[in-house]
């Protein structure tokens, strides 16, 4: 009993010296060895979660919104009260497109620490954002599993009224919910009820 103690300490404070040098690669700009020593970490001991927390950070830095909101989900599995994962999840949301999400997100962090200002600043730049875009919604296409692409789709292009109109979509979590597209300058001069016809669908 004694001894799995002893080595239960002895990996967490391996861990720790992992996510220490960690920071001191992120502070120093190498984002990748960073990545490798909270990875590290984790791998001696999964349940901390300022691990996944520190390792979020790096992957926004690096521009993965997508493997940070996983982070971000696993830190708050582990605490779900954790504030910096919760703002990181709002980050990473938001670059993900999933505005209504990531407001929420920075709306928790406000409900459990009501002088953030990081959150308030990242709230009100989200909310902004919301009402600079038009939004028009389509549904998703349900197609069999074989012919579903592999490639996650991020950008569709649209003809809206015979002019050419690029959109961002907004991933669904499955084919059977609706997804949103926001549109550029020239839509938002426009009915948001437009006839949408897709031409094609390119990765970015």
């Amino acid at each position: 009993m004694n001894e799995l103690r002893d080595e239960l300490i002895d990996r967490k404070r391996l861990a720790d010296d992992q996510k220490e040098i960690g920071n001191k690669h992120f502070k120093s700009g190498h984002i990748e060895e960073s990545i490798k020593c909270y990875t590290n970490a984790i791998q001696l001991y999964e349940s901390n979660p300022v691990f996944y927390c520190n390792r979020s950070m790096a992957y926004l830095k690096k521009g993965l919104p997508l493997e940070a909101h996983r982070d971000c989900d696993l830190a708050l599995n582990i605490d779900n009260t954790c504030i910096k994962a919760l703002y990181r999840r709002g980050l990473s949301r938001r670059q993900l497109f999933r505005y209504s999400l990531a407001l929420d997100d920075f709306r928790r962090v406000l409900t459990l620490d009501a002088d953030n200002s990081d959150a308030k600043r990242e709230l009100a730049a989200t909310q902004r954002l919301i009402q600079s875009k038009a939004i028009v919604e389509i549904k998703a296409i349900d197609k069999p599993l074989e012919l579903q692409s592999k490639t996650p789709l991020t950008k569709v292009a649209i003809c809206c009224d015979k002019k050419s109109c690029e959109f961002v979509v907004q991933l669904p979590e499955s084919s059977t919910i609706k997804t949103q597209l926001f549109a550029n300058d020239w839509a938002r001069r426009h009915s948001t009820s437009l006839d949408v016809d897709i031409r094609a669908a390119n990765d970015i």
